[in-house]
């Protein structure tokens, strides 16, 4: 089975098409799972390469945007889990920046 995506982008309209959304590029997926897994591939890459903010930004992508699928699950906990490195590491803030924003995203 052949999966297809498509980027749209805030590009003018052409007259083939027509107007294009405004924006930031969007996916539009057809079999969105494989997807979702892929930039949960590459958070978790980004974390072991010790590039955390980047690793956050993608985890919170999955959480806040696409909520209740497997991957935001699985982000949440990853970034629970980089929370409470920060919480150990001495380094409140940032701890508990990342719990509120969690908090915020579960509402």
């Amino acid at each position: 089975m052949s999966e297809t995506l498509h980027l749209t982008t805030g590009a003018p309209e052409t007259a083939a098409s027509g107007p294009l959304p405004a924006g930031p590029p969007q996916l539009v997926p057809n079999g969105g799972s494989r997807l979702l897994n892929h930039l949960l591939e590459m958070a978790d890459t980004l974390r072991t390469q010790s590039k955390l903010h980047q690793a956050i930004e993608l985890y919170f992508t999955l959480v806040e945007g696409h909520p209740g699928t497997g991957q935001a699950g699985q982000a949440f906990e990853r970034l629970v889990e980089i929370a409470e490195g920060y919480d150990e590491a001495g380094e409140r803030h940032q701890a508990r920046s990342l719990y509120e924003r969690l908090l915020l995203s579960e509402s």
